[in-house]
């Protein structure tokens, strides 16, 4: 551990080197950037040990579609007793880079090498700046919301799927089916409701229904 002091206002120094082209760094140490359809925002994950140090592991992509999260807090503000929260910036879609981009030996130097100051942000900077480079040619691969309906359904598995998606995926699922007139809405709207009916959680089910009734109306 260094001597030296290292607070917020170094770290937020640190991260406006990493900062991408068109995207404003937050107070809160995100990247964000606004656009008609939806809200971007890039953190680069890390455990804040201020006075001392930071220990950086990652990144993480958050994309709200403004038009899915408009009708979700529609119906959601109704069912006030439910589990989760919202909010008209939430995410719609999250994905996170690790050692997917930099691989296991990149993601424990990270791990094993804190930033106390400069000198060792530096050390860190080249594997920071694949995690924001690999994040930003993500957002720009990837635009539009039937380009992220088509990654998460050519993901692998229901877990990866789950993860890609913010939950409730069922919810959010049928909000982007219906916007994009996918041809088997209404089935998979229908068979969520019905198994929903089917568990415990009595006000979910209602929400889902409720839901539904708003989407078939659109």
């Amino acid at each position: 551990m260094s001597d030296t002091v290292y607070n917020k206002e170094n770290f937020i120094q640190h991260l406006e080197v990493l900062k991408p082209n068109g995207y404003t760094l937050s107070n809160e140490g995100y990247y964000y950037k606004d656009e008609v359809n939806r809200k971007i925002r890039i953190f680069l994950d890390a455990d804040q040990d201020f006075p001392f140090d930071v220990r950086f592991y990652g990144a993480g992509v958050q994309v709200c579609f403004t038009e899915v999260e408009q009708i979700f807090h529609q119906v959601w503000q109704n069912f006030s007793s439910l589990k989760f929260e919202h909010s008209l910036n939430a995410p719609t879609f999250k994905k996170g880079f690790r050692e997917n981009v930099i691989g296991t030996s990149g993601y424990q130097f990270l791990l094993q090498n804190r930033v106390a100051d400069t000198a060792s942000f530096n050390e860190a900077f080249p594997y920071l700046n694949q995690l924001m480079n690999a994040s930003v040619n993500f957002i720009t691969q990837y635009t539009t919301l039937q380009d992220f309906y088509n990654y998460g359904e050519g993901l692998a598995t229901g877990r990866e799927r789950a993860s890609f998606y913010n939950q409730p995926l069922p919810a959010r699922k049928m909000i982007i089916k219906k916007l994009l007139n996918i041809s088997d809405y209404s089935t998979y709207s229908t068979d969520v409701v019905n198994h929903y009916n089917q568990q415990p959680d009595v006000e979910e089910a209602a929400f889902l229904q409720a839901l539904k009734n708003y989407l078939d109306t659109l």
